[in-house]
Formats: structure tokens, sequence, C-alpha cells
């Protein structure tokens, strides 16, 4: 039987994607700027995969 993996700076459980999800841990930080990042990404893809640039046309 596999273990789950854990954090290395609280002993949380990880994630499906390995990052930890206790609050109260100094690592969550990182955790915050990666889903923030993952948001940003998936806000500007368009349906073909590629990112959308937006331009003024004034």
């Amino acid at each position: 039987m596999a273990r789950a993996k854990r954090c290395p700076f609280c002993g949380h459980k990880l994630d499906k994607e390995g990052w930890c999800r206790n609050k109260d841990c100094a690592d969550y930080i990182r955790t915050q700027t990666h889903d923030a990042e993952k948001a940003a990404e998936s806000s500007t893809a368009t349906a073909d995969g590629s990112s959308a640039q937006v331009t003024d046309d004034m």
C-alpha cells in the first residue's frame, strides 16, 4: 500500500497535485501563489488552447 506524500514543513497530507493545503503551514503561501497563477492562465486561455491577447485598437 502506497503512503500519502506529506508536507516537509508541517506533515499535512498533500493534495493530488502535491501542494500543501494546511492554512497554518509556512508553505501555504507558495500554494496560494500557484493557485493564482493557474487561475490567471485558465482565464486567458481560449478554446483552441492558445493564450488570448487583448489589444486596444484606439
